[in-house]
């Protein structure tokens, strides 16, 4: 409990879709700001970066978060002892 983690997916800048959390147990697991980085260009559509979503685990035990991107989804099992 009260560790820090993080996931990176890169994502298409100005398009239609981003990454986004689609489940979570908020219960267990704390949503914090994301941070961008890696823009392959400035003012431009179609160009890529990487979207990190930041966590803070609040409890013990297994939990899923799911993201979601266009037709993708990534679910992921945080196991917190």
């Amino acid at each position: 409990p009260n560790e820090k983690f993080q996931a990176t997916f890169n994502e298409c800048v100005g398009c239609a879709q981003v990454w986004k959390v689609t489940a979570i147990d908020n219960a267990k697991i704390e949503t914090l700001p994301n941070t961008y980085s890696n823009k392959s260009c400035t003012n431009c559509v179609g160009g890529n970066q990487d979207n990190t979503f930041h966590f803070q685990a609040k409890a013990a035990g297994k939990s899923d978060i799911t993201f979601s991107y266009f037709d993708k989804t990534v679910t992921v099992t945080i196991d917190v002892k």
